[in-house]
């Protein structure tokens, strides 16, 4: 025992530095143990607001798929959080749904799109086009109701040039339901240009029978002159 007394250190300076490190060690040991939990907690709650996400995803799908009409549609639109509007997952499920629509009922689904926010109401409408045919006077009329400006215009020229393509006496039927400008200067030239890469006499012989004003039969020659 004695020995054990004579081993301790004596010197003040010696006690003092001895209890410094003893203190840095507990303080150090503490550190990593306030930041192991500050790490774990920072992936909890990053985790907790994924699953947040991820529910308020599924609610703002499940809100649009549960509309019965434009109204209530349109309600549901202003219940989401708009950081949700342009999020891909959310996205897909709003594209899902208007599928359903115009599988359902084409007239169903273009009144549906009439409660639709301006953005969607264009992707609803662009991503019904194949279902245009069933529907045609409908479909153009649904599109010159809902849409304004560059948006309208660039749907039409979309749908006239599958007519030009595919179905040109419904895209002449179509024609003369386009009274503003510019959509029937855009809808005409299109509509030429697509037919006459099908058949090139057909359309310059179109331009001569279905357009009496000179300024769009110049635009409709000219777009037809543009086929190869």
């Amino acid at each position: 025992m004695s020995a054990i007394i004579e081993q301790a250190p004596k010197d003040p300076l010696t006690r003092l530095l001895n209890g410094v490190c003893v203190l840095l060690a507990v303080v150090v040991f503490a550190a990593m143990g306030v930041d192991r939990w500050k790490r774990a907690r920072e992936e909890s709650l990053v985790e907790q607001r994924e699953q947040a996400l991820v529910t308020a995803r599924w609610a703002a799908v499940q809100s649009v798929r549960d509309a019965k009409d434009a109204r209530e549609l349109a309600a549901a639109f202003r219940q989401i959080d708009p950081s949700l509007l342009g999020d891909v997952a959310f996205s897909n499920g709003f594209r899902e749904t208007v599928g359903r629509w115009y599988a359902r009922d084409i007239r169903f689904a273009l009144g549906m799109v009439e409660g639709l926010p301006d953005f969607h109401r264009k992707q609803a409408l662009e991503w019904g086009q194949h279902y245009y045919q069933k529907e045609s006077e409908l479909f153009l009329e649904s599109t010159m109701k809902v849409l304004e400006g560059g948006s309208r215009v660039g749907l039409i020229m979309m749908i006239f040039q599958e007519l030009g393509e595919s179905d040109p006496a419904k895209g002449l039927a179509l024609l003369p339901g386009l009274e503003t400008e510019p959509v029937r200067h855009a809808a005409i030239h299109v509509f030429f240009r697509e037919w006459a890469k099908v058949n090139y006499r057909a359309a310059f012989e179109g331009v001569a029978v279905s357009l009496s004003n000179p300024r769009e039969q110049v635009s409709g020659y000219a777009a037809a002159a543009t086929a190869p």
